[in-house]
């Protein structure tokens, strides 16, 4: 006879050797995985935490205060070079420092390197520092150069050159590869590696270029005169074609900004900061058409920074009087953010530019419900209504704007001008005279309103 087998005790076996087998091998991959070497992708580059860097002016360690500006020029070239490098951010420490310049180049006598370090991360943050000592020494410089890494906080000194005072530029390459390398977080775009060269600096164009700096904290005019002075004694020398551009906008040289920029970015034509500088630079010209396609270059750079860009594209489009490719522009634009105020604000200008004015006070309108405390969309309201000749709507708008943004200059000149159609002659003269203690000094718009006031009150 046969022996009976039971079949369902038999597939209850199997199944549970299969489960086992299954979790077995399932452990035997993880740790394959988990052991094996994991490789930095191009992708994992690009997507890598950046480094937050400071560059701080070197310390004078020979203490001959004639000497100082060598600190701020060193300072200066390396933060220059250092803020086009992938993967680091280099922050501006002028925007950080709580203390005179001078007290950022005490001579190392007074003080050890250790202590100034640590001292420095007290007062500008826990960011990644770098500093050093410089010795000049007749013709030629001993310099030393000093990393504390936001991570780890300890000082470590990253190399040590010597070299000429006029090679300064140069000299200061010898040392960004082991500058990157202390630091450069691991998988940063770009490698550690510096491929870059600079052309050889005089010692007189780099004396200039720091006496700017030290004149920025008091005179931007000064300071911009001196930036002018090292162009001209070195055209090649990069960092101070850039520090021009700011000082051309103030004076209202349009074309020289865009002469400086156009310098810098054929040198470094893949920078993002430079490309969106070139193109608001060309705006400022009145080249929108070129404008627009230097935003839409950034945005292919940076894909992350497509939004705010855009809104850039649709202006430029909307001011060269391309309003059928602006809307296009404009309609892409709010299906991508179609709650953002300044979308929204920035679409309505077309429809105010197509004279579609009731489309354009209705997203005026939306713009303001999401973003309240933005000055820009009630601006852009009370210019639609002065158009239409609805001056009452227009001051409304322009005072509901000063009471989110009472410094809004643009708000403060729009409503002395309504004021002034309005015959409303003692608060246009307020308003002018709010102008004019809000305004820069010398700048356009307190020109403008002194000229408005000598109108207004003739005989005072």
């Amino acid at each position: 006879m046969l022996p009976v087998i039971d079949m369902r005790s038999t597939c209850r076996l199997c199944s549970s050797k299969l489960l086992w087998l299954v979790a077995i091998a399932s452990l035997l991959l993880q740790t394959v995985l988990l052991a094996a070497p994991r490789r930095t992708t191009s992708r994992t580059r690009a997507y890598a935490r950046p480094e937050y860097v400071i560059v701080v002016p070197f310390a004078n360690e020979g203490g001959a205060g004639d000497d100082d500006w060598i600190g701020i020029a060193l300072q200066q070239v390396l933060q220059f070079k250092l803020s086009h490098v992938p993967g680091l951010h280099v922050l501006q420490y002028e925007q950080y420092r709580p203390m005179p310049i001078r007290e950022y180049t005490i001579p190392v006598q007074s003080e050890s390197i250790e202590a100034r370090a640590e001292r420095l991360r007290q007062s500008l943050g826990r960011w990644t520092l770098i500093l050093g000592t410089f010795l000049p020494a007749g013709d030629e410089l001993d310099i030393r150069i000093y990393a504390a890494t936001r991570s780890s906080g300890t000082l470590q000194q990253v190399r040590t050159l010597r070299g000429r005072l006029e090679e300064m530029g140069t000299l200061l390459d010898e040392g960004m590869s082991a500058l990157l390398r202390a630091v450069l977080p691991l998988g940063a775009m770009g490698g550690t590696e510096w491929r870059g060269k600079v052309p050889t600096r005089s010692a007189e164009a780099l004396q200039w270029f720091a006496r700017g700096v030290l004149a920025a904290q008091e005179d931007s005019d000064q300071a911009g005169l001196c930036y002018l002075s090292a162009v001209q004694l070195d055209p090649t020398f990069l960092a101070a074609h850039w520090a021009v551009v700011p000082f051309c906008r103030t004076q209202r040289d349009t074309e020289g900004a865009l002469e400086h920029v156009n310098v810098v970015a054929a040198a470094m034509p893949n920078d993002v900061q430079v490309r969106m500088a070139r193109a608001a630079a060309l705006s400022g010209v009145g080249d929108f058409m070129e404008a627009a396609k230097e935003y839409q270059l950034c945005a292919k750079l940076n894909p992350r920074l497509q939004k705010s860009l855009n809104q850039h594209i649709v202006r430029c489009y909307s001011r060269a009087n391309q309003l059928d490719k602006a809307l296009t522009w404009a309609k892409g634009l709010l299906r991508s953010a179609p709650n953002d105020g300044s979308a929204l604000t920035v679409i309505g200008g077309v429809y105010q530019a197509r004279g579609e004015h009731k489309e354009a006070v209705e997203y005026f309108q939306r713009a303001i419900r999401q973003e309240p405390t933005s000055w820009r969309a009630y601006w852009e309201l009370g210019q639609c209504y002065a158009q239409l000749g609805r001056l009452d709507d227009a001051a409304q708008q322009y005072r509901a704007g000063l009471a989110q943004q009472p410094k809004a200059l643009s708000l403060v000149r729009a409503l002395a001008d309504v004021y002034e159609q309005q015959g409303k002659t003692n608060e246009a003269v307020r308003e002018w005279e709010r102008l004019l203690e809000l305004s820069p000094p010398g700048s356009a718009l307190a020109r403008e309103a002194e000229q408005r006031l000598a109108a207004l009150k003739p005989g005072k």
